[in-house]
């Protein structure tokens, strides 16, 4: 069993994934190299001026979506974001939208067993959609109908609290 916490090689971080033993069972997508050092040179919206060079890496499965995305100095090569052993972020699902019914223009709109229940959203072709949870252990990530204020706050600190923060520049 790999350690993919220091596993540079994304592929093998890939193939070593319990979910996910066979990496071509999945959608891979890779951001194509615009220039001679690989990735697409961009400006930084956070430091005008200064200019990222940004790769990407995805690969999709049914139940997983993995991000490898770094964020390097154009001009230091020096990492601005990103995991630094190459480790993509891995997101397991944790629900699915399952259509509800297709609506028609005479069709009443009942969802739930009472009005104030609500809806998860109606798409574009007239479906209603429901939220189905594949994953009740992960549950608590989709926000506060799915979870208590004392769960969330004992998840967070299981994991070591957030980890970004918003720091406006002082003006």
């Amino acid at each position: 069993d790999t350690d993919t916490d220091t596993n540079t090689d994304t592929f093998t971080s890939i193939a070593s994934s319990p979910a996910a033993t066979d990496p071509s069972n999945a959608f891979h997508a890779i951001m194509i190299n615009d220039h001679d050092v690989g990735g697409v040179l961009l400006e930084s919206q956070m430091a005008p001026g200064l200019y990222l060079r940004i790769q990407d890496e995805l690969s999709l499965w049914e139940d997983e979506l993995w991000v490898n995305d770094r964020g390097h100095n154009a001009n230091t090569g020096d990492m601005v974001y990103g995991n630094y052993n190459g480790v993509p972020y891995k997101m397991k699902r944790v629900s699915s939208l399952v259509p509800l019914a297709t609506l028609t223009p005479l069709t009443p709109l009942v969802v739930g067993e009472n009005e104030n229940e609500e809806k998860e959203g109606k798409g574009q072709d007239g479906k209603v959609f429901e939220r189905t949870i594949i994953n009740e252990s992960l549950s608590w990530t989709l926000g506060d109908r799915y979870r208590t204020v004392e769960e969330y706050d004992s998840k967070m600190k299981d994991i070591g609290g957030i980890s970004t923060s918003y720091r406006p520049k002082k003006t």
